[in-house]
């Protein structure tokens, strides 16, 4: 789950524009994994489970600096619909007009035209999981990570905090109202660099 993230320059880069997501998706399926140990005695089921609904995110790719400087080095635009599957376009900004774009896709519950399921990244049982307990706030507020709340593109979030290793740490804030895509990710470094990611704008189909 580990990334770093620098200026957008040669092969590293181009390495965390692939990994992001995928490790964004790690870091979940690692706290719900975490809450679900921590409370092996009991099977809880959530009352408070919001609807799931489509929705564009747009969010900022914001490098920090040892000293607290940001600089947005990238500004992903990212599809979700109800069923939990998404696109992201990143368009990376470079020097004064250098621009470039990626398209990331993940299917998180599409089906072929027989039924089976087609690529996913974690098991069936996970994703089901997941994909419901992030929409409850009871999930979220007892949360053995829980770091606190706060508001991110006008709606309320909960951060969740894996464990610090060598000095870095990972966070991510979710929002009820958007389920298992996190509207802030934050790498924190051993250097004291960030990679933040955050949404800036919510907007519900």
């Amino acid at each position: 789950m580990k990334i770093g993230y620098a200026h957008i320059s040669g092969l590293r880069s181009i390495y965390l524009a692939a990994c992001v997501i995928i490790f964004i998706a790690g870091l979940t399926t690692y706290s719900v994994k975490s809450y679900q140990q921590s409370q092996a005695v009991r099977q809880l089921q959530y009352q408070d489970i919001e609807p799931a609904r489509a929705y564009i995110l747009t969010l900022h790719v914001i490098h920090v600096d040892a000293k607290g400087a940001r600089k947005i080095t990238a500004i992903d635009v990212q599809e979700v619909d109800a069923e939990g599957n998404w696109v992201v376009k990143r368009t990376f900004v470079g020097r004064p007009g250098e621009i470039r774009t990626e398209v990331k896709e993940h299917n998180f519950s599409r089906t072929d035209t027989r039924g089976n399921q087609i690529t996913r990244t974690t098991p069936p049982a996970k994703d089901t999981e997941l994909f419901r307990n992030t929409r409850s706030k009871e999930f979220l507020r007892n949360h053995q990570n829980l770091q606190g709340t706060e508001t991110i593109a006008g709606l309320e979030v909960y951060k969740l905090r894996a464990p610090e290793v060598e000095g870095e740490w990972l966070e991510q804030a979710f929002s009820p109202k958007t389920g298992y895509i996190p509207l802030k990710f934050i790498h924190h470094r051993a250097d004291g660099t960030e990679l933040v990611i955050e949404a800036v704008k919510v907007e519900f189909k």
